[in-house]
């Protein structure tokens, strides 16, 4: 009887152990976001930037976020941009890891200097830096560093469409620009009709707008004569290698030689058929460098022009947008 109560308590014993370290696994971590360290800035914009970053972290991580108001309890109000200073404010609350974010003024810019600290290791384990262009671009930078921290990236590799910062909107390629123009060149693989060519150079002049997830415009192209379509495109991606489908729709004056053929006297004539007619295309592709002013586009149509030919083919283009 006593070894069967002696082999029970062992078992719940085990029982309990294996629970809590599973429950420990499953416990959620806190992340404290200090208040910021500043130079040059005043205070209600660093509290704004902080309430940003706090927002913004919340909406990327299922972390929990330590209150404002716990944090603030801690610190007094007063910032903090020193190891030892996050692991005291980490013992408090407590929490498991620290955000701290430093801002210095340098003329009209901002230095954004922000590191993330690992309370369990004491010690920093990711710091960026970025440059807002001005106090109201805080906003957007504050999207890229919190994307930046929960990613643990640099915040040159977040930049998409519609979170684009002031600072790179200035480089030598500008990103951002929503409106484009340029010329493509290729070659088209008949399918059908087209005189039975193995293929025909192309070349190609695209303008239009961009959207954060479609494209439209006009597309003037050489290729076995000459077309004219207005064409759309919807976009996967946001980032710098952006996949896309669409298609196209317009017309299509295409060159064909004549056709000749003999009666049954022997007399020759010319066959008349009518070799333009309108065009539908489907496309998908790749741009490459979305978020800058120059980009790569990369595309694969299938066309179909209805003419008295039934012309299909396959053209691939390699262009340059800007």
């Amino acid at each position: 009887m006593n070894k069967r109560i002696l082999a029970g308590i062992c078992l719940v014993v085990m029982l309990i152990t294996a629970f809590s370290q599973v429950q420990g696994q499953f416990t959620k971590k806190t992340i404290a976001i200090l208040p910021f360290a500043t130079n040059g800035i005043d205070e209600i914009t660093a509290q704004t930037a902080a309430a940003l970053l706090r927002l913004e972290t919340t909406k990327l991580t299922v972390l929990e976020i330590l209150p404002e108001k716990r944090t603030l309890e801690i610190t007094g109000g007063n910032s903090c941009f020193e190891l030892s200073c996050a692991l005291e404010c980490a013992a408090q609350a407590p929490a498991d890891l620290v955000i701290m974010v430093r801002l210095d003024a340098l003329g009209e810019k901002v230095i954004v200097t922000y590191q993330l600290v690992d309370v369990n290791a004491q010690q920093s384990i990711f710091m960026d830096k970025t440059t807002s262009a001005s106090i109201e671009d805080l906003e957007t930078v504050m999207q890229r560093v919190a994307a930046s921290i929960v990613n643990r990236e640099p915040i040159e590799k977040g930049a998409k469409i519609g979170v684009v910062m002031q600072s790179e909107s200035k480089d030598l390629y500008h990103r951002g620009s929503n409106k484009f123009g340029g010329f493509a060149f290729g070659y088209l693989y008949p399918q059908n009709g087209y005189d039975e060519v193995e293929n025909a150079f192309t070349m190609e002049f695209r303008t239009g707008s961009e959207m954060p997830t479609y494209n439209m415009g006009m597309l003037l192209a050489f290729r076995k004569g000459f077309a004219m379509n207005i064409y759309s495109n919807f976009l996967f991606s946001k980032k710098d290698i952006c996949p896309y489908l669409g298609g196209a729709f317009g017309f299509h004056w295409v060159s064909h030689n004549n056709h000749i053929y003999y009666d049954s006297y022997g007399y020759e004539h010319e066959k008349e058929q009518k070799g333009d007619g309108f065009e539908l295309t489907i496309n998908s592709g790749l741009i490459l460098l979305r978020t800058y002013d120059v980009q790569v586009l990369l595309n694969l149509a299938f066309t179909h022009t209805f003419n008295d030919y039934n012309d299909q083919g396959v053209v691939f283009t390699l262009g340059l947008l800007k």
